[in-house]
């Protein structure tokens, strides 16, 4: 992947975060191209909407994610799911 590819694919993805979670905030942008750098389009794509997807249960409890929790947890999947693809 080129840095023009990395910077297009990072741009839709942060398009998607903002999709999926309106009402948080977005990581910097830089972290979309990180992600984008590191794991395969889908792995992140994975990433991100599992971490909505936990972001919208924990909205109504006592303990709602924070912007750095989302980003940590779709870090995470995505880090399981490239392991997971190796083996």
């Amino acid at each position: 992947m080129t840095a023009t590819q990395q910077i297009q694919d990072a741009e839709q993805l942060r398009q998607l975060w903002a999709a999926l979670m309106p009402d948080s905030e977005l990581p910097e942008a830089a972290q979309f191209v990180q992600w984008s750098g590191i794991f395969p389009h889908e792995v992140v794509l994975k990433g991100i909407n599992r971490a909505s997807s936990k972001r919208r249960k924990m909205q109504g409890t006592t303990n709602p994610m924070t912007l750095n929790d989302c980003v940590r947890y779709a870090a995470s999947v995505m880090k399981h799911e490239a392991n997971d693809a190796l083996r």
